[in-house]
């Protein structure tokens, strides 16, 4: 699947999801591993229907089907002989919901084999499959992989995608803060994920390691809690966000309580703490992390804090925010041109 220009978050797309579904249309959620689709379809997106059905805080799945551990006669049924009649008849499979309301969750649909994703066409798009008929506020969702992602699965169907509203999701390390804040993982790793976005957003298919996803840092979160001493914690990281991350979590993670937040130097730039003078590591790193968080309501007050750092830091900042930042347009406010200005000198002199 060709690189999309229309990104969707996680909010986004459940908030699209929804509408689709209630409309009767079934949806699929594709992104890279790790990044919570199951947890959007059991969670956020069952809670949302839920608010059309009276006594129900979240809808139940009814049916969880695993298409990669799936042959396609356990959608078809078995068939039967009637004697009497000299005829073959179909028993469906006794698993498949009677009544609703609930969720039909077609998991790992990127891994159907080609005779199954055969059979689901009809149980997509019509809402029946040979004698079974979907249930009258039954929803249908599935969820899957591209193939860009490295994940070992077929390229999907094209008659299989068309019957269904697909949307692709972009991980978002700002997504999963907000997530993580109410769901028991341990500070340190929030603030690896706001200092480190990529720790959330930058997964590559093409890579043969563990990398780190939400997935990966909720496992690490629950091992911390568990008791891991300093001298195991880069090995613990490695396990699960492989080598690269963990050279970068494990380090942040013992030194946290020194370390400086870019939320924080957003919110108090002058008086959030400054770098140790001679942590060029540190002063670096928080630098970096402001020209690449900052946006067009914040960047002035990024470089009311980088104003407070010396001639170097203030030239790296000069240099980064251009070239890192994109899509926060933090270069469109005044206050940036203001402070470029004033400061050309620092690269051009």
């Amino acid at each position: 699947m060709s690189e999309k220009i229309i990104k969707s978050s996680a909010a986004q797309a459940v908030r699209r999801a929804v509408t689709w579904l209630r409309i009767g249309r079934a949806v699929l959620l594709l992104g890279a591993s790790g990044i919570g689709k199951s947890w959007l379809v059991r969670e956020q997106i069952a809670t949302e229907l839920a608010r059309d059905h009276e006594g129900y805080d979240k809808l139940p799945i009814l049916l969880d089907l695993r298409v990669a551990c799936r042959d396609s006669v356990d959608f078809r049924g078995v068939p039967g002989i009637d004697r009497e009649r000299h005829v073959t008849e179909w028993f469906q499979p006794g698993e498949f919901p009677t009544e609703g309301p609930g969720i039909i969750f077609i998991d790992e649909v990127t891994h159907a084999t080609p005779s199954v994703a055969h059979v689901l066409y009809q149980l997509i798009l019509e809402r029946t499959l040979a004698e079974y008929v979907v249930p009258k506020d039954v929803y249908i969702v599935a969820c899957g992989n591209r193939v860009q992602d490295g994940c070992g699965l077929r390229r999907l169907d094209a008659a299989l995608r068309q019957r269904f509203a697909l949307i692709e999701i972009e991980p978002s390390a700002q997504s999963w803060i907000d997530w993580a804040h109410g769901n028991g993982i341990v500070e340190e790793l929030i603030a690896a994920a706001q200092h480190y976005p990529h720790l959330i957003e930058g997964w590559d298919g093409a890579v043969d390691e563990q990398q780190s996803t939400g997935r990966e840092l909720h496992a690490l979160s629950d091992a911390i809690r568990e008791g891991v001493d300093d001298e195991d914690l880069l090995g613990f990281a490695s396990d699960v966000l492989g080598e690269t991350a963990a050279i970068q979590v494990a380090p942040f993670i013992r030194r946290y309580a020194g370390v400086i937040l870019p939320a924080t130097v957003f919110a108090n730039p002058k008086t959030a703490d400054l770098p140790e003078f001679e942590d060029f590591d540190a002063a670096v790193s928080i630098v970096i992390a402001l020209a690449k968080l900052a946006d067009d309501t914040n960047i002035g007050n990024a470089c009311e804090y980088v104003d407070r750092l010396d001639d170097r830091y203030r030239a790296l900042f000069l240099h980064s925010v251009p070239t890192l930042n994109g899509d926060n347009r933090a270069t469109e406010p005044k206050e940036w041109d203001t402070w470029s200005c004033a400061n050309q000198s620092l690269v051009t002199g």
